[in-house]
């Protein structure tokens, strides 16, 4: 993961393309000892301006890295450079990063010194330039200006001493062409991570090869980088591919959009890559599994936020000739797809290190020619989720979009999810940092890749951040960002709850224990506790103090509970009762003010609770001839309230608030399974026939014909109205077919102005999701179990939904 990350920030801060080459400069001679990086450009004016319009750059002018990189470059921001000049960095000291400016432009002014002194002959201006010391001196016809005397002092013993320049920088000098180049010395770029990621301590670069040279290209939406990179010997990451012919990634079909990315390698040859491998650890490798990395050409490593995954892609994998099927043995299924335990987690990284590093892959599946093997089972369920889901990073638009801009084929291939890359970029940078790197704005900047290509003792390279155009922003619209295990069968459907505290949405669920469980949405437990019976209905939110902090409320066929969101008992209640209850808990808060009514239904009878427990005796609804269906609905129209209160017999009540008569209703209706809503200023619900029923403020009833089955369901807006019947489901008047199958219910939410409608196939495990144009949203149907809760789970604005997944497990998706 570190390795990814440094690539990834890298491609990031950087940009390029090539041509013809260019002769040697002369100013090479003055580059300073153990330089990192060199910057060569014929206009550093320029280079400079087109940094400050590229549309990422803009967007985060106030990352700290950017103010530092403005800091450092003060060097010339009072200088016309606008012909051939050098800008190095070197690490000086324990934590200084030295900049370095070499070119023929005139310099020194005097008249801004603030100490001149001698070294070795020759003169050193000492000048202020913002809060830096600047130290100028001038060779031959050449300015030398940096930020740290003691590398003045080093260029001018090297100048005084005729030292040679470096042939290997001189030799990687000469593939670059554009105006614009960048040289990397890997040997020393693990100093510069030290000192600008002082959490990631990582060495890959530094063996990755000798040099890197690349010509630097930018554009208001784009940074690129083509070039070269050096591997003098098998001492070198990068000739581990020598003798092998690059083949086409296509772990991208399998890497889930949840993901930071991806890592692959190809090949043609694997007795080529093992000699490779062998001359680069110094040590013979077992020859016992090579009939199975015969039988692949990639091998690629999924990242997660907290696991990896290692995919064997495989030529053939439904006539698997390999040894690996011998090691798999079955386990239980997940979606359809076989589970293995695996023989010898640690075979990838015994015979693959340093390409692999992940030990521990105890679990394996096969999804089409791929296997995929991981540490825990988890991760492979993300992926077969997100696979089944085509929520997959091969799937989108932008991924095709930028593949076209490098190479069919590759050695390696680094791709990073951009967003999803926000939170390990911020901890590896200083802790005073973290927040601001975890703001970065990457926008329309989906992906970066970095791309090596090897041949004949070096690579070619491509590295590419580039905006995406809208229309290709996503092909689903659907992510599933965590699968939560229950440690039991789950009993009902998983609810949003809003935890004040925190200002994110916590996960409420019931198992089959009776135990109410609470997670975060990052799938951390926050509480259990044991009720004595099932919930029903839904859980609601309340503020019973009035002070913003909410609480949960809801009923057993024993007892009424309000608990806090750390799932303590809020006194007087729970409250207990000797008869059953019968229908969910109702909440009443009349006038939005917290003077909340309770009203529990038990078969015939309904009392009315208020928040400290007491029994409403002003209440006087007289007991019904038969069982009450449906708990008490609340309705306020203008000024009034009404209380819909239907019973089995077909007799609809329409009460007051203490319970007396406010609308009589002289029909007999015979009820549906279905709420009563407030629609066009009517109390309205269906019939079993289908017809849909509406009764006005005076008590006049009026059916009218849906001509829906009888196990139809509906909901209703004041303004919209929406019912499924078979396979048609019908969002104010516009319909919209889908399978057959056995369906939930309708739910609608009301999010920021827009109106959403939810149904579920449990047969089939199939989620809908609509918008109120009856338009399917992008990405839909989803898996899963059961009607869905839907909310902005991290006020990030995104929206999020939760859903039964396996027989103990919560997904969360998010709409992208």
């Amino acid at each position: 993961m570190k390795k990814f990350i440094v690539f990834s920030l890298f491609v990031i801060l950087f940009s390029a393309c090539q041509n013809e080459t260019k002769p040697p400069s002369a100013l090479n001679q003055f580059i300073p000892s153990q330089t990192a990086l060199i910057l060569e450009s014929d206009d550093l004016n320029e280079l400079s301006e087109k940094i400050n319009e590229n549309s990422f750059s803009k967007a985060n002018a106030n990352l700290p890295f950017f103010s530092y990189l403005k800091d450092k470059l003060n060097l010339i921001a009072d200088v016309e450079l606008n012909q051939e000049s050098y800008i190095s960095f070197s690490k000086v000291g324990r934590k200084e990063i030295a900049t370095t400016l070499i070119t023929k432009q005139q310099l020194i002014d005097t008249a801004k010194d603030i100490k001149k002194f001698t070294y070795d002959g020759l003169e050193i201006h000492q000048q202020k330039l913002g809060e830096n010391n600047i130290f100028i001196s001038l060779l031959n016809d050449t300015y030398i200006a940096s930020t740290s005397k003691l590398v003045i002092e080093d260029v001018i013993r090297k100048f005084n001493n005729d030292l040679p320049t470096d042939k290997d920088f001189e030799k990687i000098q000469n593939t670059t062409s554009s105006k614009h180049s960048l040289y990397i010395n890997h040997q020393y770029t693990q100093q510069l991570w030290e000192t600008l990621l002082p959490n990631l301590n990582n060495s890959y670069t530094k063996r990755l090869s000798l040099w890197t040279a690349v010509d630097i290209y930018l554009s208001d939406k784009s940074i690129q980088l083509t070039g070269v990179s050096q591997a003098p010997d098998s001492s070198y990451l990068l000739n581990l591919f020598k003798g092998n012919e690059p083949q086409k990634s296509e772990i991208a079909a399998i890497t889930p959009l949840n993901a930071r990315g991806f890592f692959s390698f190809t090949y043609s040859d694997y007795e080529k890559l093992q000699l490779a491998l062998e001359k680069y650890r110094n040590k013979d490798l077992p020859d016992t599994n090579k009939s199975i990395y015969n039988h692949a050409n990639e091998i690629g490593i999924i990242y997660f936020s907290q696991a990896q995954a290692v995919a064997l892609n495989t030529l053939d994998a439904d006539n698997d000739t390999s040894i690996l099927p011998s090691l798999l043995t079955a386990e239980k299924k997940y979606r359809g797809i076989p589970m293995f335990r695996f023989s010898k987690p640690q075979m990838f990284y015994q015979d693959l290190y340093p390409l692999i590093t992940q030990k521990n892959l105890n679990y394996a599946c096969k999804i089409d020619d791929f296997y995929v093997f991981a540490e825990k089972k988890e991760s492979l369920e993300n992926i077969i989720a997100n696979y089944q889901n085509t929520t997959v990073l091969g799937s989108q638009a932008y991924y095709e979009n930028l593949t076209t801009q490098l190479t069919e084929k590759a050695s390696m291939l680094l791709i990073g999810i951009n967003e999803n890359l926000k939170l390990p970029i911020s901890k590896t940078v200083d802790a005073k940092w973290t927040k601001n790197y975890n703001k970065i704005k990457f926008n329309n900047y989906k992906l970066n890749a970095s791309q090596w290509v090897y041949e004949h003792n070096f690579a070619h390279l491509n590295f590419l951040l580039t905006e995406t155009d809208a229309n290709q922003v996503s092909n689903n619209a659907v992510v599933q960002i965590n699968n939560i295990k229950v440690p039991e069968k789950l009993l009902s459907q998983p609810i949003f709850f809003t935890n004040w505290k925190t200002k994110t949405k916590d996960i409420a669920i019931q198992g089959v224990s009776n135990t109410l469980y609470m997670y975060n949405y990052k799938g951390e437990l926050r509480w259990k506790k044991a009720l004595d019976g099932r919930i029903l209905g839904d859980i609601q939110e309340i503020d019973i103090y009035s002070n913003g902090r909410l609480q949960m409320a809801f009923a057993t066929q024993d007892k009424v509970y309000i608990l806090t969101k750390d799932g303590k008992e809020v006194s007087p209640f729970p409250l207990s009762f000797k008869d059953k209850i019968t229908q969910p808990l109702a909440v009443f808060d009349y006038d939005n003010n917290g003077k909340y009514r309770f009203l529990v239904t038990q078969n015939n009878n309904v009392l009315m609770y208020d928040k400290e427990g007491k029994n409403i005796k002003g209440f006087k609804f007289e007991t019904t001839k038969s069982e009450i269906k449906k708990a008490p609905k609340h309705i306020r129209i203008g000024k009034k309230d009404y209380i819909i209160i239907p019973e089995e017999n077909g007799k609809l009540h329409i009460v007051n608030r203490v319970g007396k008569t406010r609308v009589p209703v002289k029909e007999q209706i015979t009820f549906s399974d279905n709420e009563w809503y407030l629609y066009k200023n009517k109390f309205t619900s269906t019939n079993k026939k289908g017809d849909l029923i509406q009764v006005d403020q005076e008590g006049k009833l009026q059916a009218s014909a849906l001509n829906l089955a009888e196990n139809h369901s509906m909901v209703a807006t004041p303004k919209s109205l929406a019912h499924f019947s078979e396979n048609t489901l019908t969002i104010k008047g516009k319909n919209i077919n889908v399978d057959y199958g056995l369906y939930s219910k309708i739910a609608v939410f009301y999010i920021d102005n827009k109106l959403y409608f939810s149904i579920t196939d449990t047969q089939s495990n199939k989620v809908y999701l609509l918008d109120s144009n009856a338009k399917l949203i992008p990405g839909f149907p989803i898996y899963g179990r059961s009607q869905i809760s839907l909310s902005n789970v991290d006020n990030r604005g995104r929206l999020e939904f939760c859903v039964l997944g396996e027989e103990n497990s919560i997904l969360l998706y998010q709409l992208e």
